[in-house]
């Protein structure tokens, strides 16, 4: 539902078209939603068919006509009624590299090593490239400091971790 609703939320706070909507998850809000374009068209095909958005086909120029979507007042409900779902049933998000995390003490430290560096370097560009998508108008940088505050958590455990394989290392 995260997917739909983050959809319907851009679309409610301007009408967009699918080009709109396919550079913003190309450019940084593909950290924080994991859709990819033809998904993100199939739920706007859906939406549409449900009634939740309606578009219009827009000319410029030479180019081919292109539909701007916009949602609806039966899709502002869905929004509403998604949008409470979601706040209340949390879940914690679950990282399939989270599980490696059990096993660090198999591998030895001059192989640890070089793989906590690079997953601290994967971080910090995360959060470079998170720090990009920051100027969004609405709330939008609520989601991002969300996501921030993760990564800044995971690049803090990481950077104890390489401390502690070292420090247990020379030791």
């Amino acid at each position: 539902m995260d997917k739909i609703l983050f959809l319907l939320g851009l679309i409610r706070n301007a009408d967009m078209y699918g080009y709109q909507i396919n550079e913003l998850l190309d450019s940084h809000f593909d950290i924080i939603v994991s859709i990819t374009r033809p998904t993100a068209y199939r739920l706007l095909n859906k939406m549409t068919a449900d009634g939740w958005i309606s578009f219009r086909e827009e000319q410029i120029g030479n180019r081919p006509p292109r539909k701007v979507f916009s949602i609806t007042p039966k899709g502002e409900d869905a929004f509403q009624k998604i949008l409470r779902q979601s706040l209340v049933n949390y879940s914690p998000s679950q990282q399939s590299s989270a599980v490696s995390l059990a096993f660090l003490r198999t591998l030895p430290a001059d192989e640890l090593l070089p793989l906590l560096t690079e997953r601290r370097r994967l971080v910090q560009e995360l959060l470079r490239k998170l720090g990009e998508g920051e100027q969004h108008q609405g709330d939008f940088h609520l989601l991002f400091e969300h996501q921030r505050q993760h990564f800044e958590t995971e690049l803090t455990w990481t950077e104890d971790m390489i401390a502690r394989v070292q420090a247990e290392s020379l030791g």
